[in-house]
């Protein structure tokens, strides 16, 4: 649980500041991520539940990263939390795909004895 809950101003004013207000901020927005992340996305991506959970601290690092990066494009149409979790999700899914697609090379899908495009259309 974290420590404080925090208005979507705090949320964006403690991690755009500095020491241990952005460092306590950023800790309870792991914690955060970290549960969410757990309860939404295994059920929705087949198979990949122990590579989801095994990387899961460095899903939740990028995230982060990438909050702290963008903090100044939130523009509070939604709860802040909302807005982290999509980057959260985003962030996942681009790396599963990427990793699941990493040693896929277009030659030899073709040479796998499928229909070519021309047949399937």
């Amino acid at each position: 649980m974290t420590s404080k809950e925090r208005s979507d101003n705090e949320w964006v004013e403690e991690l755009s500041s500095t020491g241990a207000t952005q460092t306590s901020a950023l800790e309870d927005l792991r914690i955060i991520l970290k549960g969410g992340l757990l309860r939404a996305l295994p059920g929705t991506i087949q198979g990949v539940r122990k590579e989801f959970e095994s990387n899961i601290d460095d899903f939740i690092q990028e995230t982060l990263v990438l909050v702290l990066r963008h903090l100044d494009t939130y523009q509070g149409r939604s709860k802040f939390t909302t807005w982290v979790y999509k980057i959260a999700i985003r962030t996942v899914f681009s790396e599963l795909r990427r990793r699941r697609w990493k040693d896929v090379f277009l030659e030899e899908e073709m040479k796998s004895g499928q229909a070519s495009p021309e047949e399937l259309a």
